[in-house]
Order: C-alpha cells, then structure tokens, then sequence
C-alpha cells in the first residue's frame, strides 16, 4: 500500500516524537564524561550558582509569579510550564536537577583534573584554591606512607580545630589546648610552673591560646605557599590527589551501598566542586575571550546588514 506523497515519513515523526519528549525535560547537566572545554566548564558552573538562587527563591516564596516561572523555564524550557506545575513538582524538579548538574560537573572535573588545574598555573584562582584546602576539603592522612603529605594535613587539621575553639569561644577546651602546650619540650620547667598557676586566669588562657592559634596558622601558612608568598599550587595539588585516592581506596573497599554513595557524596565530590568554584572566575574570563571573536565577527555581520538596508549605524 503506498503511503501519501504529503504524509509524515516515519523517521519524521520520530524525529517529530523526540523533540516533543526533549522539551519536556528541557535541562540539561553538562556530560561528566565529555573532553574539556573552558566554555563547558564556566556555563555548567554559571548554570548551577544560578539553579541555587532559584531554589532558594522558590522555596522562599513558594506561590510567587517570577520564581516559579523562573524554575519552570529552567526546568522544561518554557516559563509557562508552571501554570501545569504544582510548587510541590517544582520544587523538587529544581532540587534533582541541582543536584545532577553537581555531580556530573563533579564527574567533568575528576575526568579532566590535570586540565582545570593547568588553569591555576600562572597564580590566578590559587588563593581561592589555598582557601578550599585549609578550610573546606576532607583531607585524609596516609597513615605514615607519605609524611611529609601527613604533616601538613596534621597542621591543616590542627589549625581547623583551633579555629573551631577561638569561633565557639570555648574557654574549657582553650584550657585544655594551654595545659596540653605545657608538656611539650620545648618549655622549659619554670615556664610550666608559671603556667600552671595562671591556668584559671582567663586573660592569660586567651592570650596564650592566640599565641598557640598563631603559631600553627603560621606553619600552614608556608607550608602552602611558595618563598616569595604566593600559594603552592603543585602542593596544594599533591594534597587534594593524595586525599582522593585514599578516599577512592576506601570506597572501593566497603561494601555497603549506601556507606559507598555516602563517600562519594560527602568527601569526593565535595572536593571537585570545590576545584570548579576555584577556578570558575578564570574559566569564566577565558571563556569570554574565547567567544570575543565570535561576537566581534557577528556584530560586523549585522553591522554590513544594516548597511545593506540602509539603516543608520
């Protein structure tokens, strides 16, 4: 039986079928497992700070107008799409497709980690980099495999619990970090009887705590930045790799499901993440020069148009 020379091929109206099932899904994460591109990179990471402000927005104000519409054209391309949405539907689409963009951007780091760092090279971003290492990234210890990589996470860490004590103001644990400074070598024995009998003076456990708290922010200081002050960045490199592959050891060992999501949801990822906010202000700037020539050229395109036509500059 011949089809109608003015009916819809089959391949059409599967081609026709696919696009209506894309557009109800409209967003999509970058592909984790794709070859680097700055442009990638830097819109994937726009994507998702934006995603967040979106989310919360939402969940602010769950009934307002912009928001929803705002979610809605994210989510399936179309701002109208809320009026068939509820907020419940809304809310939650926002939150998975969130968290998918994360861990596949997760994934685009760990797949490309020489490339992003490369970017950090010539010291731009490494402050940002240093500051996810000291205060953000679960660094792990070898366990005397590697120490000179044990010595600084032991300061790193040191210095994350100092910090946690000065923040919550604690005096008894200010106490404790005072008399436990007492036994080292390095104070002489009339040094620990004064000391000792200024342990309850609260002026003096401050004091002397700051002085503790000083010392190790010192250490890590140098320990992650080069002579002449800028960060270590091949150090700062070595730390974050170490901890993943202790991390990625540990998570091929365990053998419950959720205990192996967890491992990857809190320790690994957090890290990647952490590398593409670091580096993101100079993908970002890259990538917008990278596309210079591009919006040059279009703009003398239009501009020779307009000239066709007649119209003024």
């Amino acid at each position: 039986m011949k089809c109608m020379t003015n009916g819809y091929s089959i391949d059409e109206i599967r081609r026709i079928q696919k696009q209506a099932n894309a557009t109800d899904h409209a967003f999509r994460a970058i592909d984790g497992s794709g070859s680097y591109s700055q442009r990638a990179l830097a819109s994937s990471q726009d994507a998702l700070n934006e995603m967040g402000a979106e989310r919360e927005a939402l969940k602010k104000s769950p009934l307002e107008l912009k928001a929803k519409e705002n979610v809605a054209e994210r989510l399936y391309g179309d701002k109208r799409e809320h009026l068939s949405r509820s907020s419940d539907e809304l809310q939650l689409g926002i939150k998975e497709a969130q968290k998918e963009a994360a861990r596949q951007i997760a994934l685009y780091v760990e797949r490309n980690f020489d490339r992003v760092f490369s970017n950090f090279e010539d010291g731009r971003g490494s402050v940002s980099l240093a500051n996810l290492v000291v205060n953000q990234s679960n660094l792990y210890s070898t366990g005397g495999e590697n120490k000179d990589h044990d010595y600084v996470v032991g300061s790193i860490m040191d210095l994350r619990h100092l910090g946690k004590i000065a923040e919550d103001k604690d005096l008894g644990k200010m106490r404790g970090i005072v008399e436990k400074s007492m036994k080292s070598k390095d104070v002489p024995e009339w040094g620990r009887k004064v000391m000792k009998y200024f342990l309850n003076d609260e002026r003096f456990i401050e004091a002397t705590f700051q002085k503790i708290y000083s010392a190790k922010a010192q250490v890590v200081q140098v320990a992650l930045h080069r002579k002449d002050g800028k960060p270590n960045v091949s150090r700062l490199k070595s730390l974050l790799e170490e901890s993943l592959k202790i991390a990625k050891e540990k998570r091929d060992e365990e053998t419950d499901e959720s205990k192996i999501g967890d491992i990857k949801s809190d320790v690994i990822d957090p890290i990647y993440l952490g590398v593409a906010r670091a580096v993101y202000p100079i993908v970002k700037a890259k990538s917008d020069d990278e596309d210079l020539p591009y919006k040059i050229k279009n703009y003398l395109n239009r501009e020779a148009e307009r000239g066709k036509l007649g119209m003024a500059a």
